[in-house]
């Protein structure tokens, strides 16, 4: 739901940023936009597969690198939450039909135990 405020409420967005970290507010207003134009909030948030070896690959501290890639992930990563709210039918209710694309793309990425 804080997802769809910030896509839908600039006002709202940059007054909640400022209270955090004050800077100007053209500023901020700039960075909303980016973040808003590039759509980088994640309006299904499935922890991908991809996403978590992406991380593993850029570690550049050898014995952490090693550590990272024998660790199993799918031991620590649960996705089902995000199943469960998708069945439900909470991200179509809160973004409208369009998001179920999304949801089908994201959900086969998605890491599994």
């Amino acid at each position: 739901e804080a997802i769809k405020r910030f896509y839908d409420d600039e006002d709202f967005a940059v007054k909640a940023y400022e209270a955090f970290d004050k800077q100007p507010e053209s500023d901020v207003r700039r960075i909303y936009e980016r973040y808003k134009q590039g759509n980088l909030f994640e309006r299904v948030p499935y922890v991908l597969a991809g996403a978590v070896k992406a991380v593993v690959a850029q570690q550049s501290d050898e014995r952490i690198a090693a550590q990272m890639k024998a660790f199993d992930f799918r031991t620590v990563i649960d996705n089902g939450t995000v199943d469960y709210l998708v069945r439900q039918g909470f991200f179509e209710k809160l973004f409208g039909p369009g998001v179920k694309a999304e949801e089908n793309r994201k959900e086969k990425l998605a890491m599994r135990k």
